[in-house]
């Protein structure tokens, strides 16, 4: 090579991170996140991979103490000093065990508050926004069990003991299998936003590339482990 590309490929290689502290929500890493980390691992093999899954709150707070160095969470946690990179947006649904609600009809979000209501809560970044929405359209459920945990909501929502919102393709088998089943709603639930996320006060040309990799191969619609290489 020349002097000059050789120079070059050195410096590229001096800029480039040992290491890739990024975190990911329970959704994430059930759906496409191995798709990710192959894609990260072919185009920067000498860097190792620091996983982490969380919570969105928990993740936000670890990037903030410099402890992550991307998270990719629903867009519900910023700051001006951060940088938010869109994603994708994921599609929620109510739903309830099979012959839960007394009958399968159009109904209003305020209905529900006949039933008991799961709900994720501030730790999760898709509680908060659609606690926020529902809030915000005047829905107030009476009777509420606040769980942030994705899987554990849709155990309860199979035992019975209430009706939660969960995005369609986490929930596929179950539903296929008839243990569940979706509330059709007179208004549907907004989309959630997901967004990466990092810190614009540190060097982040390659974590901004990751970012892009991350919006490329993002999909929330393929479960695990079909997203596997």
């Amino acid at each position: 090579l020349p002097h000059d590309e050789v120079f070059e490929l050195r410096n590229t290689e001096s800029l480039q991170p040992r290491s890739l502290k990024i975190g990911v929500t329970e959704l994430v890493a059930s759906t496409w996140f191995p798709q990710l980390v192959a894609e990260i691992k072919e185009r920067f093999p000498q860097v190792r991979l620091e996983p982490k899954s969380s919570m969105s709150r928990d993740l936000f707070s670890d990037l903030e103490q410099d402890q992550l160095d991307l998270i990719i969470i629903p867009e519900t946690f910023t700051l001006p000093e951060f940088v938010t990179v869109p994603i994708a947006s994921v599609q929620n649904y109510w739903m309830a065990k099979k012959g839960f609600l007394k009958n399968n009809v159009p109904i209003r979000h305020r209905d529900l508050a006949e039933y008991p209501v799961l709900v994720q809560g501030r730790l999760s970044g898709s509680g908060v926004f659609l606690n926020k929405w529902l809030k915000n359209r005047g829905v107030v459920f009476p009777e509420t069990l606040v769980c942030d945990s994705m899987s554990a909501l849709l155990g309860l929502a199979v035992a019975g003991l209430g009706v939660t919102y969960l995005p369609y393709h986490f929930c596929k088998g179950l539903l296929e299998e008839g243990k569940l089943d979706i509330i059709e709603t007179e208004v549907p639930l907004p989309p959630v936003p997901y967004v990466a996320v990092y810190r614009e006060d540190r060097p982040h040309s390659f974590v901004q590339e990751v970012a892009e990799i991350a919006q490329a191969c993002s999909d929330f619609e393929t479960s695990f482990p079909a997203t596997l290489p």
